[in-house]
């Protein structure tokens, strides 16, 4: 009969390692065999998703990792009283506090049940929550970790974090979620005061991280909090105990000096940092010679290694070609793709850079004449030409190794690069983008590419002379066509009496840079029996959509730059719209309209921009929004609506206690959910009341 432990308790990033189905096990087989297994064996198993790890628990950036977890780790606890009484101690292991309503709930409850407290052994707080945190701790005696926010405004109370400081002696501290701008109030110097008092005075304290976020003191100026709060540092040099701290270095810093003035013994000093170097801990010989406890943290310079290329190593050897080639070419696909892909590609090589890491591609090139090969044909899979100046080194390798584009399924020129050499030398793309002019399109009819090539994008710069839309026949694999065109040499009136080319798989239509006229020649000369998709976000020619009427009557997922009232009733099957409009205050403006209104559509999502810099503009756009979401889209007027997403850059979610009170988008999920439509940010999450 206690209190829900999700209102307070750390939930786990990873809701997969426990999953209970009824449809997969009967009820009796399952208790049956609960109640076999040892509480050890129990506890082992119910433990992984109690457990907050450690990443999560000491997370230092601004946003609260827990304010984007879905799902409370006490739900596997209301299984029976037996998986209670096992996972309790797990439950407590780690207690995260972000509202006043949790802290209440975990007092409350350690106020029913004392013993509770002793499981205690991390707790992190985000905040200040009167003396329901002192509630708490004085029951917890064997908490080693601590993790405290020092983001406090003038209107709490940090008496029970005062006295709370006071009574604990962790191992280890972390400062997280630093306030955007800088703050400076009463209560925020009592408790950088407690904190410094309780620094000095904690003998088991070995580690103090400080938040790895900056704060802005001014426009544009941001410092992290240990320049904010330097008595921080000059507590840390009276400790005796502390031996690691960890800090974010400004980008204007590249050396941060600890003076030890009492003797302890600081013999590490992590620096967390995304930049090219490293940091290292260094004894300045002049500072040594009086004070050998003087540490200097400066920047160390990484050796490279330059390895020459050795053209008697041979690996594999006991293998046959054929069997070497393949485990190389394996070997070699995963050594070059980039952990983390690019969002933009650079225009100084000929492979694509977005996926292949340049520096592995280079050293794969040293190793030996087999190895370079085995490379540049899992290069050439995704070839990428911008310039003619990448086209002549491409060109170069073409003519020592004229077979390695064999494997080439991906290619993309720029509108003046050369193409229809290279296009010569490929048999099996899957992916062009090229431009549309009849030479490039023979040539890809003439290897056997437009057999296999799925995916099509015209690129023109300037008005193409010599194509026709007569020449996307041939083409019966095609799945997506993208338009970026000028011009063609049909004519409007002459559309009509072009043979009618037939694109028998083609779902997906780009249309961004292309003129009316062309855009209803393509209309009327294509036949699209599988045409389901548009997309037309970047397609400003208004109006557009009464060309492509006659052939939109299966389309079911749209994407434009804004919907007007006359344009609903061109998607009749459209189950899935995507607005691009970034003006979010004109949305309402359609959306008012009578003629909004679809019967069919499913999902909305919105890429608009919802937050501006000046406050009165951005009172504005939430208003607007406010308009839309609670009055313009009804169940009336979309009846088979389940969800509105929110597309833009911004958070949509508050992520703490304070800024829930000023949002209207916690009130929006609530007031559409009860009409049966949900609400999600661009990640897919939905609004969960966990602070309550």
């Amino acid at each position: 009969s206690h209190v829900p432990f999700s209102h307070f308790s750390a939930t786990s990033p990873s809701g997969s390692r426990l999953r209970y189905s009824p449809r997969a096990y009967a009820p009796d087989l399952a208790l049956s065999m609960a109640h076999k297994l040892a509480d050890e064996l129990l506890k082992d198993i119910l433990s992984p998703p109690l457990l907050v790890p450690d990443d999560m628990f000491a997370n230092r950036d601004a946003i609260s990792p827990f304010s984007k977890v879905d799902r409370s780790a006490a739900d596997v606890l209301i299984v029976c009283k037996r998986w209670m009484r096992v996972g309790t101690p797990a439950l407590y292991h780690t207690v995260v506090l972000r509202s006043m309503a949790q802290a209440k709930a975990l007092a409350s409850a350690l106020r029913r049940c004392p013993d509770f407290g002793t499981y205690i052994r991390r707790l992190r707080v985000e905040g200040s929550y009167g003396e329901y945190i002192w509630q708490a701790v004085k029951t917890a005696p064997h908490i080693t970790e601590l993790c405290l926010s020092l983001t406090v405004y003038s209107d709490v109370n940090v008496g029970g974090m005062v006295k709370s400081i006071a009574m604990l002696n962790p191992t280890r501290v972390i400062l997280t979620v630093s306030p955007e701008k800088k703050i400076k109030n009463r209560n925020q110097d009592a408790l950088i005061a407690a904190l410094c008092k309780g620094i000095k005075k904690w003998s088991r304290m070995h580690t103090f991280e400080f938040s790895g976020s900056h704060t802005a003191i001014k426009r544009w100026d941001m410092s992290p909090d240990y320049l904010l709060f330097p008595e921080l540092l000059e507590a840390l040099s009276s400790s005796l105990s502390v031996k690691v701290i960890r800090l974010a270095v400004c980008s204007g810093s590249s050396t941060v000096a600890v003076a030890d003035s009492a003797g302890s013994v600081l013999t590490k000093l992590l620096t967390s940092r995304q930049s090219a170097f490293q940091s290292r801990i260094s004894t300045d010989a002049n500072v040594a010679s009086s004070n050998p406890n003087n540490l200097l943290i400066a920047p160390t310079t990484s050796v490279q290694h330059q390895f020459l290329p050795n053209p008697f190593f041979k690996p594999f050897q006991a293998m046959d070609d054929a069997t070497r080639e393949s485990i190389l070419a394996r070997v070699a696909e995963h050594a070059l793709r980039r952990d983390n892909p690019l969002s933009y590609n650079p225009l100084d090589k000929w492979y694509d850079l977005a996926v292949y890491d340049s520096a592995a591609a280079e050293s794969w090139f040293k190793v030996n004449a087999e190895w370079k090969l085995a490379a540049l044909r899992v290069l050439a899979r995704r070839i990428v030409v911008h310039n003619n100046a990448v086209w002549a080194g491409l060109n170069a390798l073409l003519a020592s190794h004229p077979n390695f584009l064999t494997d080439t399924t991906s290619v993309r020129f720029s509108p003046h690069a050369v193409q229809s050499r290279l296009l010569s030398f490929t048999a099996k793309l899957v992916d062009a983008c090229v431009t549309p002019a009849k030479a490039v399109l023979d040539v890809l009819r003439s290897t056997g590419s437009s057999a296999t090539l799925q995916s099509l994008e015209l690129v023109a710069n300037s008005p193409c002379d010599d194509f026709s839309l007569i020449h996307l026949s041939g083409f019966p694999a095609l799945e997506s066509l993208s338009l970026s065109i000028l011009s063609c040499t049909d004519k409007t009136s002459a559309a009509s009496k072009l043979p009618l080319v037939d694109l028998p798989r083609l779902r997906s239509l780009t249309i961004s840079r292309c003129p009316p006229f062309v855009l209803k020649a393509f209309i009327e000369s294509h036949r699209l029996p599988a045409w389901t998709a548009l997309d037309a976000s970047c397609y400003y020619e208004v109006p557009f959509l009464p060309l492509i009427q006659p052939r939109a009557q299966l389309v079911r997922t749209v994407k434009l730059w804004r919907m007007q009232a006359e344009d609903w009733a061109t998607f009749p099957a459209m189950e899935v719209l995507d607005l691009y409009e970034n003006f979010g205050y004109t949305v309402s403006m359609y959306f008012s309209e009578p003629e909004a209104a679809h019967s069919n559509l499913r999902v909305l999502r919105f890429h608009t921009t919802r937050n501006a810099y000046n406050r009165p503009y951005k009172l504005a756009i939430e208003q607007a929004w406010t308009r839309v979401l609670s009055v313009c889209i009804t169940r009336e007027k979309f009846p088979k609506l389940e969800t509105i997403q929110m597309m833009s850059e911004e958070a949509l979610w508050p992520t703490n206690e304070r800024e829930i009170k000023k949002s209207v988008w916690p009130k929006l999920a609530v007031d559409l959910q009860e009409h049966g439509i949900t609400l999600l940010d661009r990640d897919g999450r939905g609004w969960r009341p966990r602070l309550r």
